[in-house]
């Protein structure tokens, strides 16, 4: 790893290792932001020092949680991924995907399944059950609202 990337890598490992990041995954980041475009997934491993198996896993995880993209390069089966730089644009895109798949089905799913328990006799267990279940659904709307505001306060910038 160069000085640079190294002294940034440090910085980001301060700031995941409280929080419990995973060691890998905050290097990948590190190494991602800085370079000037995609880079392949065998230069991650071979900077990180990890294997190609265990940056693969995080790459994918990274991927999948918006981070991250993989990018396909035309003329070569390397893989390569790629990191916003800008950082709002990259917190406003997780929080869009967050958005589009957890919300997004906990509101489909919920109401109907709230709904068939209302009028049901249960027990005092499955009583809290419901109970508990309808403030998760008023929680995911108050986060819904959250994202919006988030995303219109990032748009307006």
């Amino acid at each position: 790893m160069d000085p640079i990337t190294k002294d940034f890598n440090e910085m980001v490992q301060k700031i995941g290792n409280p929080v419990g990041a995973d060691s890998l995954v905050m290097s990948i980041y590190a190494i991602l932001y800085l370079a000037p475009g995609p880079v392949a997934m065998e230069d991650l491993a071979k900077t990180t020092g990890y294997s190609l198996a265990s940056v693969s896993s995080k790459t994918k995880m990274m991927e999948t949680m918006g981070l991250i993209e993989r990018r396909n390069t035309p003329g070569t089966r390397k893989l390569y991924y790629y990191m916003e730089k800008n950082l709002t644009e990259m917190f406003k895109n997780f929080f869009i995907k967050k958005e589009k798949t957890q919300v997004a089905v906990a509101k489909q799913m919920l109401p109907p399944i709230i709904k068939k328990y209302e009028n049901e006799k249960l027990s005092d267990e499955d009583k809290i059950k419901l109970k508990n279940m309808k403030e998760y659904y008023k929680c995911i709307l108050k986060f819904e609202k959250i994202i919006q505001e988030i995303v219109t306060m990032i748009d307006k910038q």
